[in-house]
């Protein structure tokens, strides 16, 4: 593989576009590139585009606080995972998917985003923050 262009928008690099070569004579082992792909955001305990918000972060997977976390922070997470948006975000009181959150620790508070963002970790937060009342994970429902 050579010059590939892609958008960010592709499941792998195989389906990037790239030149078209016959020959490429003007790429060798000094040119090679490592890519890491990881999933640092995930939906548990509803269905495939709905449930608990978790991130990873610093090695740990952990739900998101409730506090302060409105729609632009749920449009970047939507994104991240593959969505397009968020249709719908409830603290776990409020939500509709039956999700036990006691063995899950909150490891991202106050996220503040303007939206705009590719990754929540591009907004502003508080890490492994205490200051989330207990029962207040993030539940999202994600648009296709």
């Amino acid at each position: 593989m050579s010059d590939l262009e892609c958008t960010g928008q592709e499941d792998n690099p195989f389906t990037c576009s790239q030149k078209v070569m016959k020959h490429h004579t003007n790429c060798d082992h000094n040119q090679d590139v490592a890519i890491r792909c990881s999933k640092a955001a995930r939906l548990i305990g509803g269905n495939d585009n709905s449930g608990r918000l978790e991130v990873y972060h610093e090695g740990k997977w952990g739900s998101a606080c409730s506090h302060k976390f409105g729609y632009p922070e749920a449009n970047v997470a939507c994104r991240m995972m593959g969505y397009s948006s968020a249709v719908q975000v409830f603290t776990n009181e409020e939500s509709a998917y039956d999700d036990d959150t006691v063995d899950n620790k909150i490891v991202v508070s106050q996220l503040k985003c303007d939206g705009t963002e590719n990754h929540l970790s591009d907004c502003d937060y508080i890490p492994f923050a205490t200051d989330c009342p207990e029962g207040k994970a993030v539940h999202l429902e994600c648009k296709y």
